[in-house]
């Protein structure tokens, strides 16, 4: 009978991720499905949540507990490792990629999963994965659990649990992870109110997203041909797309909160070469978005710098590299505005550059008539745009803080681009 023990502290945030050896990276991970599943009864843990443990910590493993005390195999995905940084948006990478891989079985053979589970000469973890054969032996340690808050694994925990051969994984807490799936979210804007449902909450028959695992990062094809190739190779070359996201809800503080999102479309030519005559030219594009999130107070607006992600590739062959894809790249631009509206029910979404845009060069051609003179030249990266774009294209709302809602700015009546 496969049973849940115990409960616990746990990890980190920001998608962090570190093995040993190996220095940090930032994770984004999605879902699929698995055809894992093994029902059996839940113990339910007499134990309360601690003082010292925040609920977001608590319910997460919680919730992986109970769902993974009815299985006995567990499926992982895995995103790419190759991250960019927003400090330095002119160098390589240009952007976070999100392709990802899904390992099946990657643990398995246990009958129980505990929780707090200690270990002398190693630590205590959050979440323990056993295989009990009797009550009088000791338990054999099939696996590890980490859920990460703000606290990663110490080097000695992960050092020790490599000594032993005992897999690991760490996973990012997030309220997906457990909350009821009919609860409704309320937001309002205004004097508007809409509801919609939550994210479906993580369950035994899917993959489970990791930001680490003890077996390291892993890092797709495209991004290890990308490593081995020129800079000069990739070019950002159209504007696809500016929206800027108005949240419906204030800080703590009162302050206003709206994200920008940049839409671009870069473009990598490899040449046709001889020693491989079955190859021929060959032309790759790639859909980015850029977010940057900026923050009111009393003297105006501070802005985060901008962090990238890729959306999609997609790639032409012989007889001649063709144009990018511009239908099927709409429909991802759609699909991340999405998820926006996901996010924030009552957030006012204002499109100040609509699909397909333009050009870069022709984008800034007509800047250039608005005595906002940018030269396209050193511009690699949409990081690199967040500058003149703020100067470009202003922002059509402000904040009232007294009302804790957005009203038309001066700027209210510029069109979209």
């Amino acid at each position: 009978m496969l049973s849940v023990v115990g409960v616990g502290q746990i990890s980190t945030l920001c998608g962090l991720h570190r093995t040993v050896g190996v220095g940090w990276s930032r994770r984004l991970c999605f879902t699929t499905k698995s055809p894992l599943s093994a029902p059996s009864t839940i113990a339910k843990s007499p134990i309360s949540q601690p003082n010292n443990e925040s609920k977001l910590h608590y319910k997460t493993k919680e919730h992986l507990a109970n769902q993974l005390s009815q299985v006995n195999s567990l499926s992982i995905r895995k995103t790419c490792n190759t991250v960019s940084n927003p400090e330095a948006p002119a160098v390589m990478p240009y952007w976070t990629c999100t392709n990802s891989i899904v390992e099946l079985n990657w643990v398995k053979g246990w009958n129980v999963a505990q929780m707090e589970y200690s270990k002398r000469g190693v630590g205590r973890f959050d979440l323990a994965l056993l295989r009990r054969t009797s009550p009088t032996t000791d338990s054999a340690l099939v696996g590890v659990v980490e859920v990460l808050v703000s606290s990663p694994m110490t080097d000695s925990k992960l050092q020790q649990l490599q000594n032993r051969n005992v897999p690991w994984i760490e996973v990012q807490a997030h309220v997906d992870f457990f909350r009821d799936e009919a609860k409704l979210i309320r937001s309002k804007h205004g004097s508007r109110g809409s509801s919609v449902a939550t994210t479906r909450p993580w369950t035994r028959t899917e993959p489970l997203p990791v930001i680490g695992t003890s077996d390291g990062p892993w890092t797709c094809e495209v991004c290890k041909e990308m490593a081995q190739m020129k800079p000069d190779s990739l070019s950002f070359s159209h504007l696809a797309g500016i929206v800027d996201v108005y949240c419906s809800a204030s800080t703590r503080k009162g302050q206003g909160q709206l994200r920008r999102k940049v839409f671009g479309i870069y473009e990598q030519f490899k040449p046709k070469i001889w020693s491989e005559p079955e190859r021929g030219e060959e032309k790759r594009w790639f859909l980015v978005v850029g977010t940057s999130l900026s923050t009111t107070n009393w003297l105006g607006i501070d802005t985060l710098p901008m962090e990238s992600k890729l959306l999609m590739s997609t790639h032409s062959m012989n007889p001649r590299p063709n144009a990018p894809p511009m239908e099927v790249f709409q429909e991802e631009m759609e699909k991340e505005l999405q998820r926006e509206r996901r996010k924030d029910a009552g957030a006012l979404l204002d499109v100040r550059l609509e699909w397909p845009g333009k050009p870069l060069k022709d984008f800034f051609k007509e800047a250039d008539r608005m005595s906002s003179l940018v030269s396209v030249q050193g511009i690699k990266s949409i990081g690199k745009l967040q500058a003149s774009l703020t100067r470009i294209i202003g922002f059509r709302y402000r904040f009232n803080a007294e009302e804790g809602t957005w009203v038309p700015s001066r700027n209210h009546r510029s069109q979209p681009l």
